[in-house]
């Protein structure tokens, strides 16, 4: 993890996470769905549960509402490889 100064304020870069082997990468402002369908989601985190599982936050918006949700990383594909298999 490094520290970048600027201004006031720091900011600080995490490396990109990645998970098990051969599985899908996802970073923070990547759109995903669902392998079994749905919405088209916004990652919002990534993270690794207290019981050690690969997890994913989403956002993704129901008009007017927004939703927020985690998933298991290997329940989520990028959304582009979705729609090219669905075509």
């Amino acid at each position: 993890m490094a520290v970048e100064a600027k201004g006031s304020r720091a900011r600080v870069s995490r490396p990109l996470l990645y998970f098990g082997e051969g599985a899908m990468m996802f970073k923070v402002g990547d759109v995903v769905r669902l392998k079994s369908g749905g919405a088209v989601m916004t990652v919002s985190k990534v993270f690794k549960s207290p019981e050690g599982r690969e997890m994913v936050q989403c956002t993704w918006l129901d008009k007017p509402k927004e939703h927020r949700a985690a998933f298991v990383i290997d329940s989520l594909e990028a959304a582009e490889e979705a729609t090219a298999k669905r075509t």
